[in-house]
C-alpha cells in the first residue's frame, strides 16, 4: 500500500472543508491486478476477487480484507511526508472497528497549506444548539436555547425542556429547582390573619355562652332563638378552619378550604334569611296570608328551608369535587419563572364561583327581606345589621374575584383566607355583637314588657 496525501475533499461546490486528510490506496492498484477489457474500467465483479487476495505487511501491521471487503481489524491512517528521507510515514489517526471511533494525533499531521484554519462553523457558545446549514455536518448555525429549556451535551442539535418543578434561563446547560411558594406561618400577613381569626373565635365562643345563659330573653328569641346556636356553631367551625389556608397544602387541607367556610357561611346566611322572612311574616304576611303563615309555623318551615338549602349546598360541593378535585398542584408564576406556587387546584376560580353561587343568591334574598322590615319596631329591625353582614360579603367577594383575575398563587390563597375571616367577623360581631351589647349594657331593653311596648307603638303608627 502506498499512502499519499490529498486535500479533504469534498462533497460538492460550497461544501465546508477542514484542513487535509490522507487516505490510502492499494498497491498493486486495480489497474495492475485487473486487466482492462476493451478499454473500459474494471467492474465490481472483477475487483472484489482481487481485493480478497490482498495480503501484505506495512509498518509491522498485517493488511488484508474479509470476504465482503471490510477489514477485520482496526486500521491506522498514515501520512507520507515526501520531504523526509528517514521515517517518512507518520501515523496521524487510527480507527477502531470495535468502537467505531476515529482518533486523530494532531501533532503528527504535516500541513501543506500556509493557513490551517478550518472554514467550518465555529463552535457554539454554551447553551446554544446547532442548526444544520447546508449538506455538510460541519456547517451549522448557533441558536440560543429558550428559557425553560437546556442543552444536553449528548444532543447538540436540540434543546431539552425542563421538568415541571425546575426552571432555566435562556442559554442554560442545566435546569434548577424552582422555589415552591405557599402561605407560610412566619409571614407577617399570616400572623395578622391568624390573630384576627383567634380573636373572632374567642368572641364567638363568648357570644355562644352569653346566648346560652340568656336563651329565655326576648333579645335572643328575636335574633332567631335556637337557630342562633346553629349559626354560632357554624362560625366556630369556620374560625377553626382558617389555619387550613396556611402551610403546605395537602388533599385534606384542600378539602377543608373548599368545604368548611362555604358550608358554614351557607348555614349562617340561610338562618339569617329565614329569620328575616319570619319577622316580616309576623308583622305583614300573617295578616295577608294567615293560612300560609299557620302552615309555616305548624310544620317548622324555617328548619325545612335550612335543611333543603344545606342539602343543595352539599350537592353543589360534591359536584364541584367531581369536576375539580381539590388536590394540591404546582402553578408556574409568569412574572417569576424561578418560583412555583403550591395551590389546591388549577380551576380554583371556577370552583370558588360554583361554591359561591348559592351563597350569593341567599345573600340577595336576605337583603331583600331585611329591607322589607326596615319599618318594623327597632327591637325587630335587623336591616342595618344584616346590611353590614351582606356588605362585608359583597365587598370581599368582589375583591377576591378581582385579585384572582389578575394574580395567581400565594396572593390568591391569602385573599381567600382574608375573605373568610372578614365574613365570619361580619356575622359574629356585626349581627350578634349589638345583641350582646343590649344584654350586657342595657338589660332594661331585654324584657318582655319593653318588646311589647315597642310592638304596640308600631301597631298604633300603622293604624
Amino acid at each position: 500500500m502506498v499512502p499519499h496525501s490529498r486535500p479533504v475533499g469534498a462533497v460538492g461546490d460550497g461544501a465546508c472543508r477542514q484542513g487535509q486528510r490522507t487516505e490510502p490506496s492499494t498497491s498493486p492498484s486495480p489497474r495492475d491486478v485487473v486487466p482492462a477489457a476493451s478499454g473500459s474500467g474494471a467492474g465490481p465483479g472483477q475487483l472484489v476477487p482481487e481485493v480478497k487476495r490482498v495480503d501484505f505487511s506495512l509498518l509491522e501491521k498485517r493488511i488484508n480484507f474479509r470476504e465482503k471487503g471490510d477489514t477485520p481489524n482496526s486500521f491506522e491512517i498514515i501520512q507520507w511526508k515526501w520531504d523526509q528521507s528517514s521515517n517518512p510515514f507518520q501515523k496521524i489517526a487510527s480507527y477502531s472497528t470495535k468502537n467505531q471511533k476515529l482518533l486523530f494525533i494532531t501533532q503528527n499531521i504535516s500541513w501543506h497549506t500556509p493557513n490551517n484554519t478550518a472554514i467550518c462553523s465555529q463552535q457554539c457558545e454554551p447553551g446554544q444548539r446547532r442548526k444544520p446549514a447546508g449538506v455538510s455536518s460541519c456547517c451549522f448555525e448557533c441558536i440560543d436555547c429558550e428559557a425553560g429549556t437546556f442543552l444536553n451535551h449528548n444532543d447538540l442539535y436540540n434543546c431539552q425542556p425542563c421538568p415541571a418543578d425546575q426552571w432555566s434561563s435562556a442559554r442554560s446547560q442545566e435546569c434548577y429547582p424552582r422555589l415552591v411558594k405557599y402561605l407560610q406561618w412566619q409571614e407577617g400577613t399570616t400572623v395578622v390573619l391568624l390573630l384576627f381569626s383567634v380573636l373572632g373565635l374567642i368572641a364567638t365562643v363568648v357570644i355562644s355562652v352569653t346566648f346560652a345563659i340568656h336563651s329565655h330573653t326576648p333579645v335572643v328569641k328575636s335574633a332567631g332563638g335556637r337557630m342562633c346556636f346553629l349559626m354560632l356553631a357554624s362560625l366556630i367551625i369556620g374560625f377553626v378552619n382558617v389555619p387550613m389556608y396556611v402551610g403546605i397544602p395537602t388533599e385534606f387541607t384542600c378539602v377543608c378550604r373548599q368545604t368548611a367556610f362555604s358550608l358554614c357561611f351557607t348555614v349562617c346566611i340561610s338562618c339569617l334569611t329565614v329569620g328575616s322572612f319570619q319577622i316580616v311574616s309576623i308583622f305583614k304576611t300573617a295578616a295577608w296570608l294567615p293560612k300560609a303563615y299557620s302552615y309555616w309555623m305548624k310544620y317548622n318551615g324555617q328548619y325545612i328551608f335550612i335543611t333543603v338549602i344545606i342539602a343543595l349546598k352539599v350537592t353543589i360541593t360534591v359536584t364541584n369535587f367531581i369536576i375539580h378535585p381539590p388536590a394540591p398542584v404546582l402553578l408556574a408564576q409568569e412574572d417569576d419563572p424561578s418560583t412555583v406556587a403550591l395551590q389546591c387546584n388549577k380551576s380554583y376560580k371556577l370552583a370558588l364561583l360554583m361554591n359561591s353561587s348559592l351563597d350569593m343568591f341567599l345573600s340577595s334574598l336576605c337583603f331583600c327581606f331585611s329591607y322589607m322590615g326596615k319599618e318594623l319596631p327597632k327591637n325587630y329591625n335587623e336591616a342595618k345589621y344584616i346590611t353590614l353582614c351582606m356588605t362585608c360579603y359583597s365587598v370581599s367577594r368582589i375583591a377576591i374575584f378581582l385579585v384572582m383575575s389578575r394574580y395567581r398563587g400565594v396572593l390568591v390563597t391569602l385573599c381567600d383566607a382574608m375573605r373568610m375571616v372578614i365574613n365570619l367577623l361580619g356575622i359574629s360581631l356585626g349581627y350578634f355583637g349589638p345583641k350582646c351589647y343590649l344584654i350586657f349594657f342595657h338589660p332594661e331593653c331585654n324584657t318582655a314588657a319593653y318588646f311589647q311596648t315597642a310592638i304596640q307603638s308600631y301597631t298604633m303608627r300603622q293604624d
